[in-house]
């Protein structure tokens, strides 16, 4: 039984009513303007580290140490967010430029946030399970139904953007698909020798 796999199908065909390459446009465009509103929001939080971490606040806590790890957690956020950023903008370029390489690097930020995402959940509600507190699941459940929801809305955000790939790649020129289809489709031809 022969398989082929330059006929086999995408994992996604739309992503809700967009199209593919739509959806590239619409997930970048919205990673682009979430990765800057929360760089701008952070480096506020930074300016005003000394008004919002106080001793009213935190009066247990010393208060100089607090500020430098929230500093710290906050560069952090910021470091992310421009990866994020920078993975956005190459997967608008990517999908306007049909260039399957622009994309990959969404692709592995996407995956690798998803991947700690799933962890940071998991163990979340092992220990909401665990804990000797089990009358407040019942409030916490809406929330965690919730967080099942935009999980898999991301994980299907992913699948569509990884058919996006594969269809650059199929279509692409110079990509593996493209050239078995033209050899396939070709007659061979071969040099013509004359003599002057």
């Amino acid at each position: 039984m022969k398989t082929n796999s330059i006929t086999r199908t995408k994992m996604v065909q739309k992503f809700f009513c967009f199209d593919l390459y739509t959806t590239g446009l619409l997930i970048g465009w919205l990673g682009l303007a979430e990765s800057i509103t929360s760089c701008i929001f952070s480096i506020l939080m930074i300016e005003n580290i000394d008004s919002l971490v106080t001793p009213k606040n935190f009066p247990n806590e010393d208060i100089n140490s607090l500020r430098h790890s929230f500093v710290i957690v906050l560069g952090t956020y910021i470091a992310f967010n421009i990866i994020d950023l920078l993975a956005s903008g190459l997967l608008i370029a990517g999908t306007v430029k049909r260039n399957r390489l622009l994309v990959i690097p969404w692709l592995i930020n996407t995956f690798i946030s998803l991947a700690f995402n799933a962890i940071a959940a998991a163990t979340s509600l092992y220990l909401t399970i665990t804990s000797q507190h089990m009358d407040n699941i019942t409030s916490t459940l809406p929330f965690i139904v919730a967080g099942i929801i935009i999980f898999g809305i991301y994980v299907y955000a992913y699948l569509a953007i990884y058919s996006l790939y594969d269809d650059i790649r199929r279509s692409s020129p110079n990509s593996e698909y493209s050239s078995l289809i033209n050899n396939r489709n070709s007659v061979a031809t071969y040099p013509v020798y004359s003599r002057c």
